[in-house]
């Protein structure tokens, strides 16, 4: 489905959209159109290839004044991409919405963007955009992310017209420590972490990164304190601590083998805090980090049903 050059209100609701072509768009808005009152409800998309269930690129949400654009309810299933936005420009009012949806079994491709939700190119102006309710999981073994935000261009201060809330962020993980449930990748400080409220995160290699960002302690501790965390692990310059400001980067992790991987200095610990791990395969990377439990041994358990090591020793003065 091509929406391209020209005003256009459009809804596609109640379809099953399968067998979508590899590297193919299932509905696609492109090229400079006025691209008015869109909504994308209540479809199944699904596809052995990898494809992008909603994209949009070159300007095809610009100038549109108040109108909206949704997508709503619908079951992405195998997606590389499941909704990509890209260049939203500072000439649009439009609205989106992206609520309520489950993007499941999240796949990597060499040429798209990896995630559930993709967002690029988003200027400073009237654009409004919630990211509400939605369901993010990936397929076993991909390395992908759930929300991802870029280029964010926005002035002083962080845009407040960008919501992500009540999102449940699951098995975003490729169980060989890669695997990002949100990353916020903009170069600046331009996103209001206060408006990320009320997502739940479990069972993620990495629960959020904002290390690009330029966010200080307090942005980090609303994040922490304003959302739900499953099983954490802290990449810190302090034994046992969980306190931001001794964190070595603004990540979040969610197993002990996404942690141990960005720990890439010696002297750094990584602070475990209690629960169940399932995890095999952990293998050290530097020398000279220490893997500790928060709240002591008993608090904390690594199990795996894998016919593999657990923990793998390959560097020097490795403490656990």
């Amino acid at each position: 489905i091509i929406s391209d050059d020209g005003d256009t209100d459009l809804t596609v609701t109640n379809n099953e959209i399968l067998n979508v072509a590899g590297d193919s768009n299932a509905t696609d808005f492109d090229n400079d159109g006025t691209t008015n009152n869109v909504e994308i409800s209540d479809n199944t998309f699904d596809s052995d290839n990898s494809y992008t269930a909603v994209a949009t690129a070159d300007d095809a949400l610009a100038n549109s004044n108040g109108d909206e654009f949704v997508v709503s309810g619908n079951t992405i299933d195998g997606a590389s991409e499941g909704v990509n936005l890209a260049q939203l420009q500072d000439d649009s009012d439009v609205v989106i919405s992206i609520d309520n949806n489950e993007f499941l079994n999240i796949t990597a491709d060499a040429g798209q963007q990896d995630a559930g939700v993709f967002v690029n190119d988003y200027e400073d102006g009237g654009v409004e955009l919630t990211i509400a309710d939605n369901i993010f999981s990936a397929a076993d073994g991909e390395n992908v992310d759930g929300v991802n935000i870029v280029d964010v261009g926005v002035s002083s201060p962080p845009a407040d017209n960008i919501a992500i809330e009540e999102n449940t962020f699951s098995g975003v993980d490729d169980e060989s420590g890669s695997g990002t449930a949100l990353l916020l990748g903009s170069s600046q400080n331009d996103i209001a972490i206060s408006n990320i409220v009320d997502n739940s995160f479990e069972a993620n290699a990495e629960h959020f990164d904002a290390t690009s960002g330029g966010y200080d302690n307090s942005d980090i501790n609303t994040l922490i304190n304003n959302n739900q965390f499953g099983d954490t692990v802290f990449v810190s310059n302090t034994e046992q601590s969980t306190d931001v400001s001794d964190l070595e980067a603004n990540q979040l992790h969610g197993t002990i083998e996404a942690a141990e991987a960005d720990a890439d200095a010696s002297d750094e610990f990584v602070n475990v805090g209690p629960g169940t791990y399932d995890e095999s395969g952990i293998t050290t990377g530097q020398s000279g980090v220490t893997i500790v439990s928060v709240d002591g041994a008993d608090q904390t358990t690594i199990t795996s049903e894998a016919d593999a090591d657990i923990l793998d020793v390959q560097n020097n003065n490795v403490v656990v």
